[in-house]
């Protein structure tokens, strides 16, 4: 992947964009993401661009990870340990920043959007393939911990919103059970032999990502006063915006439409996916 700068950022922060070190195998963080954009990154991974000024939070995050490393390490904590096993006929691979007796921790810079709306899915998905693999080396493992560190966290709201985060760190906690390791076993066994199915078909003939891979949004119809920015309702269809704005004097409807979120601004391949490039 060719990383510029169009920005002209100083040297050692392009130099921190540069990617990782090729690792043997499927990673488990490619394997969280949808079947199509992970068969494309490794198709098209030396034709791939991105700017060194939209990696600015990934050289943060970076730069938390090798703090957290610089700090005395007990006896019983592996960090950063990268292990591996076979599925199928693919070697995935994963390295959970920090491991104890206690259980699994990730650290991860974020939103608060995604904080206070509480999707986590997706660090839940990553924990248990951690946990997974961590089974697989022969540890017992109870539980896993994402310490979300929120990037635009603001005071004010925190003082004066009764929902909103108080403090720019929050711990999210799920234990594991042997359930739990299991069911993601056979998750990632699935999925694992899908992609290992699709090896040879062509870019145009692989299956669209999912709405929640695309981070899909629905469209929606809002109810709003002239020169208010707030809507008054928001409705999920047209037909019951026309029904509501019965009960508003003054008001009327605007649509919102929905987006593909990742695919429009997030996704690296989304000039080589076929549904990406309908988008454009």
């Amino acid at each position: 992947m060719r990383i510029t700068n169009h920005e002209n950022l100083p040297n050692p922060m392009v130099q921190a964009c540069m990617p990782e070190e090729d690792v043997e195998g499927l990673r488990v963080t490619s394997l969280l993401n949808g079947v199509c954009e992970t068969i494309l990154k490794e198709r098209h991974w030396d034709e791939l661009e991105m700017d060194a000024a939209d990696m600015i939070w990934m050289i943060f995050g970076s730069a938390v990870h090798m703090w957290l490393e610089m700090s005395k390490e007990g006896d019983d904590e592996f960090r950063e340990e990268r292990l591996s096993m076979k599925i199928s006929n693919t070697i995935l691979t994963g390295k959970s920043d920090l491991f104890t007796q206690d259980g699994i921790t990730d650290y991860k810079t974020t939103s608060v959007y995604k904080v206070l709306f509480g999707e986590t899915e997706d660090w839940e998905r990553q924990l248990k393939l951690y946990a997974m693999l961590w089974t697989d080396a022969g540890f017992k493992v109870k539980s896993g911990e994402i310490v979300a560190m929120m990037k635009d966290h603001s005071k004010p709201r925190a003082r004066r919103e009764k929902d909103y985060p108080k403090y720019p760190v929050k711990v999210f906690k799920w234990d594991f059970t042997d359930k739990d390791i299991e069911d993601t076993k056979k998750w990632a066994t699935e999925k694992i032999k899908l992609i290992e199915s699709l090896k040879d078909v062509p870019d145009n003939a692989l299956p669209t990502c999912s709405r929640e891979e695309r981070w899909a949004t629905d469209t929606t119809w809002a109810i709003k006063k002239q020169g208010v920015k707030k809507a008054k309702k928001v409705c999920m269809t047209k037909a019951e915006a026309e029904k509501e704005l019965l009960n508003y004097k003054g008001c009327y409807i605007e649509e919102r439409p929905g987006e593909d979120k990742k695919c429009l601004d997030y996704c690296l391949v989304k000039d080589f996916c076929p549904y990406g490039r309908r988008l454009k």
